[in-house]
This record gives structure tokens, sequence and C-alpha cells, in this order.
């Protein structure tokens, strides 16, 4: 499997390589995200660390040919080590070998996607202390180095795919770092012209603000005006409609005399229906009552039937059992004789004779068992019969007692009804009047102040949510002038270290020093400064 180093050309032999110092027409990033990457280099210890992939594709001229051709750039650095640069291009020649070398099934504007997912993949498993996909970062040296996407199953470890990269030189590295501070720059130009525009409509909304509080200022005017105005037309209104009323209080008046006439006339009817049908309840309540001493006198007389029969026939089951019981013994007796036969059959036939008798009995007794029986299910069906029409009769009379009680009931609520609507009758002629006037006044006033108060809240509310949103606004571009602030000095500083650093290293080189000799070993949050050289 053979390398691919920066600028796109195999360090197989055979293929050409490609002009480092191609001019950029157009620039795209595709990804730039912080990928875990284990790092190996020679005579030190592995480790992983998180380190800054950049994918981009550029168009780019070759020679002084007119057509552009497209070059992917995959660039790996290091945020705590700005001269930490591994970097590969590939154009799409090159990709052609580097398909067939590396068995890919894609084409060249689908190889970044499929590296992207790949790379993601390595960032989901950010964490795991068996990642099922891994960047290795292989350097072999200052001039070589490879990159390489493997999945780790229950088998093997596969490798996806193994990339040459090339380590980062002075000039590259040069590049990378101006390339980016222009980034910088231009974003940073950027948001100084959204400030400005965003300080431009703070100045146009405070204009707005101060020319809707004059307008809020001059309706408030002409709300007191048209207010004192509707005073006078309310009072002209008032005067006008306490007429009305009382024109209308002696209508109401004499419709009440009227209806209260007809109700006097329609409660003397209803006096007179009711106590005609308290009468006739009456006597059917009475006939009533008599069927029920009737019906509880027989119910008497069928339970003293009922309960000698009960007692003749527990007496006739006590003389069962004992005859029963002496069936049992006799059956006992009988069996000893069984087994005495031989020895007392003159005894044994006597007892045989006996026991015939016996059982003539008790056939006797039991038939005379079931006539009893027979006759109290008789008597418990007839007993049946007289509770439940005593049962009817009660609810009857019942009910009539409560129909009764309900006329009585009527008639005093009646009566008492109309006590009091004579009594109201008067008062409400002169309540309803004066609630009425008042009410009238009350409401009028209340919606006019209403309106105008609704009306005066929405105003103010807009002009309240207009200024705050302002507010906002201003804010938030104060927050982004003082963020552009702090990133241009954090840029300026960054120049002024470049500067230096590159004039060191221009020192160093006069001096017979090696060209890596200006290049420091860089730790997050460490002091600036040159160090001994870092083969990173």
């Amino acid at each position: 499997m053979s390398e691919w180093g920066a600028g796109g050309q195999a360090l197989a032999p055979g293929l050409p390589a490609l002009p480092s110092e191609a001019p950029e027409v157009h620039s795209r990033v595709l990804f730039e995200e912080s990928v875990p990457v284990h790092v190996k280099q020679p005579e030190r210890e592995e480790h992983r660390e998180d380190l800054q992939v950049r994918i981009s594709l550029t168009s780019t001229r070759r020679g002084n040919h007119v057509a552009t051709t497209r070059v992917l750039r995959v660039q790996v650095t290091n945020e705590a080590n700005p001269f930490f640069l591994h970097s590969l291009e590939v154009d799409e020649e090159g990709f052609q070998a580097l398909k067939v070398d590396q068995s890919i099934l894609v084409d060249f504007g689908d190889f970044p996607a499929r590296i992207i997912e790949l790379l993601e993949a390595c960032i989901a498993a950010r964490g795991s202390a068996n990642p099922k996909f891994l960047v290795v970062l292989s350097i072999q040296s200052e001039r070589e180095s490879t990159v390489g996407i493997i999945e780790t199953n229950r088998f093997k470890h596969l490798c996806h795919i193994s990339l040459g990269f090339q380590p980062g030189t002075d000039a590259t590295i040069k590049g990378y770092l101006a390339e980016r501070l222009l980034e910088k720059r231009a974003a940073f130009a950027a948001l100084e012209d959204r400030f400005a525009q965003g300080q431009e409509g703070l100045a146009e909304a405070n204009t707005r603000i101060e020319e809707l509080s004059g307008q809020l200022s001059h309706e408030r005017q002409v709300r007191l005006k048209e207010q004192a105005e509707s005073d006078g037309k309310q009072k002209d209104l008032l005067a006008e409609a306490r007429e009305k009323a009382l024109a209308e209080l002696e209508e109401v008046r004499a419709k009440l005399e009227a209806e209260k006439a007809a109700v006097d006339s329609q409660h003397r009817a209803q006096n007179e229906e009711i106590s005609a049908r308290n009468s006739k309840l009456d006597t059917e309540a009475r006939g009533l009552l008599d069927q029920k001493y009737a019906l509880e006198a027989k119910v008497s007389e069928l339970s003293a039937k009922d309960a000698s029969a009960g007692k003749e026939l527990a007496a006739l089951r006590e003389e069962v059992e004992q005859l029963r019981e002496s069936n049992r013994t006799f059956g006992t007796e009988r069996h000893e004789m069984e087994q005495k036969y031989n020895e007392a059959m003159i005894k044994g036939s006597a007892r045989e004779a006996q026991l015939a008798e016996k059982d003539q009995q008790l056939k006797g007794l039991q038939q005379q068992l079931g006539a009893l029986e027979d006759n109290t299910g008789a008597l418990k069906s007839s007993l049946a019969e007289l509770k439940d029409s005593k049962g009817h009769a009660e609810e009857r009379a019942a009910l009539s007692a409560d129909e009764v009680k309900k006329g009585n009931q009527i008639i005093d609520k009646l009566q008492g009804e109309l006590k009091n609507l004579k009594a109201k009758g008067k008062l409400k002629a002169a309540v309803i009047a004066q609630q009425e006037s008042l009410l009238a006044e009350r409401q009028a006033i209340l919606d006019n102040t209403m309106k105008d108060n609704h009306h005066l809240k929405a105003e103010r509310a807009s002009a309240q949510a207009a200024a705050e949103a302002l507010e906002a606004k201003l804010a938030e571009h104060r927050e982004k002038l003082e963020e552009s602030q702090k990133t241009m000095q954090q840029n300026e500083q960054m120049i002024q270290w470049l500067n230096s650093q590159v004039n060191d290293a221009q020192i160093g080189r006069l001096g017979g020093a090696s060209r890596y000799s200006f290049r420091p070993s860089f730790q997050a949050g460490a002091a600036a400064g040159p160090q001994p050289p870092v083969n990173a």
C-alpha cells in the first residue's frame, strides 16, 4: 500500500508531483472539528489527544492552463501548538491512483463525504475505553507521517484508509497561520459591519421612540379634551334618562297592580281545587286504613295458625327422629341377632315381627308428615299473599298521606308567596327605578373610561416593548463589540509573536542553526518563546 503526501503527489514512483505554488481560485471548508487521535512517534510513548481536522475543497489552476482542477486539502493541527501541522493535498488525477491503491469504491466527488462520515464516527466514540473507530497518526520522521482510520471488531483491527501526510515546514506553517489570520480578520470586519448597522438601527429606534412619545402626549391632551366634552353630554343624557325612567316607572306600577290582581284570583282558584282534592284524599285514606286493619287481623290469625302448625310439625319431626334412632338401634340389634342366629332362632323371629310392625308405624308417620308439610306449604302461600296485599295497602296509604301533606304544604307556601309578593311589589317599583337609572349612568361612564384606558395602555405597552427590544439589541451589539475587540487584541498579539519568532528564526539561520531551531514545543497554556526543535 503506497503513501500519499502533500500536494496530492504519490510517493510511489511513476506519478508526477503537483506544483506546490499553484494559486487558489476558490476554497470551501467541508469539515472542521476536534477529533480524538492516537499519536505514535518514534522513541516516544503513544498517547491520545484531541487534534483539529480541517477538510477543504479548493479549485486551483495548473500552470498557464485555463481549466481549473479540484484539490482536496486535509490539515491536522493542534490548538495548543501553532507549529503542529500535518497536511495532505489530493487532486482528481492523483485520486485515481489512490483509488486503485486503496481499493476505494467512490469517486472523487463522494470521497470527502465518506472521510467525514468516518471522522464523525470517531468523534461519536470519544470517551470510550475501547472505541470502535479511531484515527491513528504515525509520525515516521520530520518529512513523513501517516494518518489512518481504523475500525476495531472482535476479530481484528480493520484499516479503512491510510493516507500519507507531510509534516509542516516553515513555509507551510507560515502560510497556514497567515490564512487563518486572514479568515479571522475577515470575520472581525464582518462583525464590525454588523455592529455599525446595529448602531444605525438603534439611532433610528431612539428617534422613533421620541416621535411616539410626542404623539402619546398629544393623544393624551386630545383624550382629556374629549373626556370633558363627553362629561357634559353625559349630564344631558342623564337628565333625559331620568325623565324616561319616571315614565317607565308609572307603567311598571300599573303592570304590577294588574299582575297582582291576576295572581290573587289564580291563588284563590288553586286553594279551592287543593281543598277539594284534600278532602277526597282524606276519604280514600280512611278506607285504606280500614282495609289495613282488617288485613292485619287476618294476618295475625294466620300467623297463630302457622305457629301452631309449626309446633305440631316440630313434634312430628322429633318423633320421626326418635323412630329413626330406634330403627338404627334395631338394625344394630338385628346384626347382632344374625350373628347369634344359631343360638337364638326363636328370639330372632320375634324381633323380626316387631321390626315389621315398627316399619309399618314408621311408614304411617311418614305419610302423616307429608300431609302436614303440604298443609304447611299452603298456609305459607296464603300468608305470603296476605303480606303482599298488606304491603300494597300500606304503600297506597303512605302515598295518600304524602299527597295530603304535600297539598297542605303547597297551600301554606302559596299563601306565604302571596304575602311576600304583596310586600315586594311595593318595594320593587321604587328600587327598580333607582337601580336602573344609577346602573345606566355608571355603565355609560364605565364604558367610556374603559375604552380610553385600554387605548392608552395599548399605546404605552407598544412603546415599552419597542424600547425594550432596542435596549436588548444595543446590549447584544455591545457584547459583540467587546468580543471583537478582545479577538482583535489576541490576533495582534499572535502577529507580534509570529513576527518575533520569524525574526529569531532568520537570525538563527544567519548564525548557522538548523531551519527547525526556532520552532517551540507548545503545551496548553505554556508561555511563548523559542524552544528546542520538536519532531511534530
